[in-house]
């Protein structure tokens, strides 16, 4: 879903999609240039598994808000790209890549919260502009990886 309005490319300007640091080792496989859009570009450089696992809390938080079963199948498979990804990149257990992924689903479900009690709802606002952002790096990610 690449997003290349004049009035969007305005508003990224002035509110860019910005996800938390977190960990990063030298074997997580990283967005690339190629992979962004321009809500992502940004995110260049980041770690897929982060990237997917803070998405995956802004779905979260989007369900406890407005109870859209869309927004909960949404996070469940962002989360499970982060298990997977910290599986494959790091060869970590299941159990292990999950506590870390929760640390980032705990990171992006705040960030959502705080998104959401801004002011706004699923067509409007800072939650729904990081949603678009979070659907262009998961279909960026199945499109070349899934």
């Amino acid at each position: 879903m690449k997003i290349a309005s004049a009035a969007l490319a305005a508003l990224l300007v002035a509110s860019p999609m910005v996800f938390a640091a977190a960990p990063v080792a030298a074997a997580d496989l990283v967005m690339s240039k190629g992979a962004a859009s321009a809500l992502t570009e940004s995110d260049v450089g980041k770690p897929y598994w982060v990237l997917h696992a803070q998405c995956a809390g802004i779905f979260s938080a989007g369900f406890a808000y407005r109870g859209d079963e869309a927004d909960k199948s949404t996070g469940v498979a962002m989360f499970n790209a982060a298990i997977d990804r910290l599986v494959r990149d790091r060869g970590m257990e299941r159990k292990a890549a999950l506590a870390l992924a929760s640390d980032q689903l705990a990171t992006g479900r705040e960030m959502g919260n705080e998104m959401l009690a801004r002011g706004g709802d699923k067509r409007t606002g800072p939650w729904n502009l990081q949603r678009s952002a979070c659907l262009d790096i998961y279909e960026g990610y199945t499109g070349k990886f899934g």
